[in-house]
């Protein structure tokens, strides 16, 4: 069986040797699917040198002339994405003719690349990864104002950076609501992410298919050895619905009410001073560190010696932080949005918190590290929960199904 990935990754195109991270659960999901099927990927990308042959998969890079350039971003806030989307699209379905698929697999509804359903007579399933509408209508957090979002750019080149971000969202989530409508076939894994689907596409098929996730979380399993020194930890972006806010609201009350003394590292690209501004609780005073962007050897490390993961976004679907978590068998409190209670059920594989409480996500942090045995039982049902969730041997089996399923479709 024939199978091609469109997706905004490069997957395995890139180096497996050194600090190379796998980009991502597509990367890992890639290692055990190219197995079962010939496989290629085409992904768009300006870095790459030009199609490949690696350890039997086909890479087809696609270059984006409309995201090259200083000038790139300046463009398209004014003209738009249908030149790009154009040229995107019209360069996958070169790439589709000449490898000849059964199916098309289509990673994540942020991107157009969906809209390729309506040039083929190809099956094509999306993977679905966020919800980008939802993302968009949760996109600032509470009191805070897309001016004042926008003025963390600092440079004009950044305030204008910002607002590209946020506007280029807004028309990536038109796009979205098209693919949704388009594409026929889906793969999910949450009960959100289905019931979004259904209500943008009530004759759509979807197939649950769990991920797989990066190696290092799989060789640390269930390691879980919290230190004597309490230590939380969270792995967030930048964007502000990702709730970096919220981490230092909860921080200072851990701090100021309970008398809790702690190290809360944060993982991700995260602009530390303007959250702090923006909320009035200063990093340091409370135990909060930006750690920068960390690998997966790292942050796997980090994680088998914390007290507690914590993850705070205001929207969300399914979260492989969470998943990566409870994976190594941390407790987990994550905010109760989106598909996260498809992956935490409170009080017995997780704690869920009201999204966007600080109090309620202070006292449910003190109440796992206060209670070291209410920890521990959540923690080891959560990690069995989650090597059942992420076994690669059955997410293998369900992709290959779903592949079967839609293959004679095309026949």
């Amino acid at each position: 069986m024939r199978v091609l990935w469109l997706t905004k990754s490069p997957s395995g195109y890139a180096s497996r040797s050194g600090d190379y991270n796998g980009y991502g659960w597509v990367s890992s999901l890639e290692r055990q699917i190219s197995s079962t099927v010939t496989l290629a990927v085409s992904f768009v990308s300006n870095d790459a040198c030009g199609p490949a042959v690696k350890d039997g998969v086909q890479y087809f890079p696609v270059p984006d002339p409309y995201d090259s350039g200083r000038t790139s971003r300046i463009r398209r806030l004014f003209s738009g994405n249908a030149a790009q989307r154009s040229w995107i699209l019209t360069s996958f379905v070169k790439i589709i003719k000449e490898f000849r698929p059964d199916v098309i697999e289509v990673f994540g509804s942020e991107y157009p690349y969906g809209l390729v359903a309506e040039y083929v007579d190809i099956p094509v399933v999306l993977h679905v990864q966020g919800i980008l509408d939802a993302c968009v209508k949760g996109f600032l957090p509470p009191g805070m104002s897309l001016f004042r979002y926008c003025l963390s750019g600092r440079t004009l080149r950044g305030i204008a950076g910002k607002y590209y971000h946020w506007l280029n969202m807004k028309r990536r989530a038109a796009d979205e609501a098209e693919v949704l409508k388009t594409v026929n076939f889906f793969i999910g894994r949450t009960a959100w992410d289905r019931e979004v689907v259904k209500t943008c596409n009530a004759d759509a098929s979807y197939f649950k298919v769990n991920e797989v996730l990066r190696p290092p979380f799989y060789k640390m399993a269930g390691t879980w050895s919290p230190s004597g020194r309490m230590k939380i930890v969270s792995t967030i972006s930048e964007a502000p619905y990702k709730g970096m806010d919220l981490i230092l609201r909860t921080a200072s009350l851990l701090r100021s009410r309970y008398g809790l003394r702690f190290e809360w590292k944060v993982f991700g690209n995260v602009d530390l001073s303007f959250y702090e501004n923006f909320t009035g609780v200063n990093a340091e005073d409370c135990g909060v560190m930006a750690a920068g962007v960390g690998g997966a050897e790292d942050i796997a490390s980090e994680l088998v010696s914390a007290s507690v993961y914590v993850h705070p976004s205001y929207v969300d679907n399914s979260p492989n932080s969470v998943c990566e978590a409870q994976m190594i068998g941390v407790p987990v409190v994550a905010a109760a949005v989106g598909g996260v209670p498809s992956l935490v059920e409170d009080g017995v594989t997780g704690l869920l918190a009201a999204p966007g409480n600080a109090e309620d996500f202070a006292e449910k942090i003190r109440s796992l590290i206060v209670d070291a045995d209410r920890a521990a039982t959540i923690a080891g049902r959560g990690a069995a929960e989650a090597a059942s969730r992420h076994d690669v041997r059955r997410i293998r089996e369900d992709m290959f199904y779903v592949y079967s399923q839609l293959s004679p479709i095309c026949h």
